[in-house]
């Protein structure tokens, strides 16, 4: 592992030597970790390269040395004969031109139209997770009220069933042709995408789709002999038409977005579905509220390049997001309301709640008392319509500073409760956090969560009880160097303890070692999640540097 480290930090040197200017941008980041449990060590190393060109020309470049990663598979080890060596391989690559009338990209495209209901394509290496396409995206600006775009690419989508597999299980090719356009007139926008996409099922895919806990995996096991004995593949061609309209009328904001899909079972009929989002954002008595609505409903299709809006609020919380819901794109409808309010120049309220449910075929959805749907009915309620797999989010915070503004604090309450199909999970946790300024821009910072959590298996009745306390001090000195201590319990099994020492060597550069065992658990990413091992009694470093 040191052999390999070394091999990549010394090209990257070279690199950077010869290219090296006022317009060029370079950042290297270096994960090591070496633990007893040798499924969490790993040695990550990213390059990120940009050059500026004068002609308007723009080029992004990230290499990348992984082996082991923490998730997915070793990236960049090059087969030579009967030799196996160790080479950076190209992760990320795009050159991106504007000219006076038009804007051209080619390479691996990350896209965003709307909200993301048809399209939104982008990669997340703490997931493992990647669904950007290799391919051209054009723009014409034909008025400076008007423009037209048209894209096309290909990827090989990996994605896993279960989120504690280490590797994808899924590999699904997809061939994609895009086209439409944007419309601003005063306070309204409109745009409309038609998007077209052929995809590639062999027998594997579709043999382990079987184990999907949705309407699609229930569809696919329905036809576990068809499939075991013939083992077919099957190919799809699916067309979307989306359209968005966002527009202001006074102080309130609204955005209005449908998608209409055609597309197959698979190894079935034809068949149709959408996805449609709204927002609305207004400030009433010095109050923000901000209002989502979600109904997607498309469940017998896997979902490649929607990565719409939540509906709910993901927790920066360590214990509560250890139970994040995870959005089905294809098969959720429900809302969300946030509330924010500043009490007086440094008091600020917040409250966040979210209320969801799942389609099922051939059910009409369930009646539901409204009082129901508010946050401070009674949650265990849920339990009569556990058939449509229901969740409940609930937050509050109080934040603020004193009157010096010396002390910061935060205060939290969160409560999830959800019924899955596999277990169901009702937590609530509460969270306190202070941050004390010394003299000369020292500081100490105390972290404390406390959760108590229900999970219940429906298979076998059993219901367990828990509770854990996560709690982390700190110290700042001179902004120059960090010391973070970290407790975290979980009640009759075990403890995990570390320290961190992250040192800021200059303006552009820092170097953290972790010392100490971490739990791991669920990483979430816009509703996309990945299980992360324990890490054991070992040492972390990571390096940051920019050029």
């Amino acid at each position: 592992m040191k052999k390999n480290n070394f091999y990549f930090i010394s090209l990257f040197f070279l690199f950077s030597t010869i290219l090296l200017s006022s317009q060029v941008s370079i950042n290297y980041q270096l994960k090591f970790a070496n633990g007893l449990v040798g499924e969490s060590n790993y040695l990550e190393n990213y390059l990120n390269y940009n050059y500026f060109f004068d002609n308007g020309l723009y080029l992004y470049t990230q290499l990348e040395f992984s082996s082991p990663p923490l998730i997915g598979e070793d990236v960049s080890i090059k087969n030579l004969g009967e030799y196996s060596v160790p080479f950076p391989s190209i992760n990320m690559f795009y050159l991106e031109y504007s000219g006076e009338n038009y804007d051209l990209l080619i390479g691996d495209l990350n896209l965003l139209y709307g909200r993301g209901l048809s399209m939104h394509t982008f990669e997340d290496q703490g997931i493992d997770y990647n669904n950007t396409l290799t391919g051209l995206e054009y723009t014409r600006y034909i008025k400076d009220n008007f423009d037209m775009f048209v894209f096309i690419g290909k990827n090989n989508f990996k994605s896993r069933i279960n989120p504690g597999n280490k590797l994808s299980d899924l590999s699904i090719k997809n061939n994609v042709f895009s086209f439409g356009g944007n419309l601003f007139y005063k306070d309204i926008n409109i745009h409309y995408m038609n998007l077209i996409y052929l995809q590639e099922y062999d027998y594997l895919d579709i043999y382990n789709m079987m184990s999907l806990s949705n309407s699609l995996g229930e569809y696919l096991h329905s036809r576990q002999n068809f499939i075991i004995t013939n083992k077919p593949s099957f190919d799809m061609k699916n067309v979307e038409h989306n359209i968005g309209v966002d527009f202001s009328f006074k102080n309130i904001d609204f955005y209005l977005e449908r998608s209409v899909i055609y597309y197959n079972k698979i190894l079935g009929e034809r068949v149709s579905g959408y996805r449609q989002y709204g927002s609305m954002y207004f400030n009433l008595y010095d109050t923000d509220f901000f209002m989502e609505y979600k109904n997607y409903n498309a469940p017998f299709l896997y979902s490649v390049f929607s990565n719409c809006p939540l509906g709910f609020r993901e927790s920066s919380s360590v214990l509560s997001s250890r139970n994040l819901h995870s959005v089905n794109f294809n098969n959720e409808y429900g809302y969300q309301l946030e509330v924010n309010k500043q009490l007086n120049n440094s008091l600020n309220f917040l409250v966040s709640y979210a209320f969801g449910l799942q389609h099922v075929e051939g059910v009409k959805g369930p009646t539901i008392d409204r009082r129901e749907y508010f946050p401070f009915a009674h949650f265990s309620s849920l339990d009569k319509f556990s058939d449509f797999e229901p969740f409940k989010q609930l937050y509050f915070e109080l934040n603020g500073w004193n009157a010096n503004e010396q002390l910061y604090y935060k205060f939290g309450y969160d409560r999830f409760y959800e019924i899955a199909d596999l277990k169901s999970i009702d937590a609530v946790t509460n969270l306190m956090q202070l941050s004390y300024k010394l003299k000369n821009s020292n500081s100490l910072a105390f972290y404390l969560e406390l959760q108590s959590k229900k999970e219940i298996s429906p298979f076998i009745n059993i219901v367990t009880k828990k509770n854990f306390i996560y709690f982390s001090p700190s110290y700042n000195h001179f902004g120059k160097w960090s010391f973070t201590l970290f407790f975290d319990h979980e009640e009759s099994k075990e403890t995990w303890r570390g320290l961190d020492y992250t040192l800021n060597l200059q303006s552009s550069s820092k170097i953290s070692f972790f010392y100490g065992s971490q739990k791991g658990g669920l990483v979430c990413a816009n509703g996309a999640c990945v299980q992360q091992p324990d890490f054991e009694k070992g040492l972390k470093i990571t390096f940051l540097k920019s050029f």
